[in-house]
Formats: C-alpha cells, sequence, structure tokens
C-alpha cells in the first residue's frame, strides 16, 4: 500500500497543470478522496434505516452508475 501511495502521489504531482498551483490542486485531489470516506457512511446509514441492508446494493449501483456518467462527461484534459 505504501508503494501505491507513493506513486500515486507522484502522477499526481506529474500530471498538474500548472506548478503555480500545485497545492491547491492537491489539496482539492485529497478533499476528492477524502469526501466519499465521509459521507458512504452517512448514504449507508440513511439506506439501511430507512429500507434495510438489500437496499444498499441498487443505491450502490445508481451511485457508482452516477459517478461513472459524470467521469464520461470530462471532455478533456487541459
Amino acid at each position: 500500500m505504501g508503494a501505491y501511495n507513493a506513486v500515486d502521489q507522484a502522477l499526481n504531482v506529474a500530471v498538474l497543470p500548472n506548478p503555480e498551483t500545485a497545492a491547491k490542486d492537491l489539496g482539492i485531489i485529497n478533499m476528492a478522496n477524502t469526501l466519499g470516506q465521509v459521507f458512504g457512511p452517512l448514504i449507508a446509514a440513511a439506506v439501511i434505516s430507512s429500507m434495510g441492508y438489500r437496499a444498499m446494493f441498487p443505491v450502490e449501483t445508481a451511485i457508482c452508475v452516477v459517478g461513472g456518467l459524470l467521469i464520461m462527461m470530462i471532455k478533456k484534459v487541459k
């Protein structure tokens, strides 16, 4: 895991568009990675308490499809 994180961070730094704003860009990347870990359990708790555990699978599938569609909307990286 440590090797993966080191290579991932190096790749993130290598593809940043502007070295002048590298700290801000890395902060946004960190927030994007962390927010899923923050909101995932909250969404799961809400779904399980309102619709039951079996509802987690269709809800998770819908969230994955929405995420995939949002990624496909990215046209190009500047």
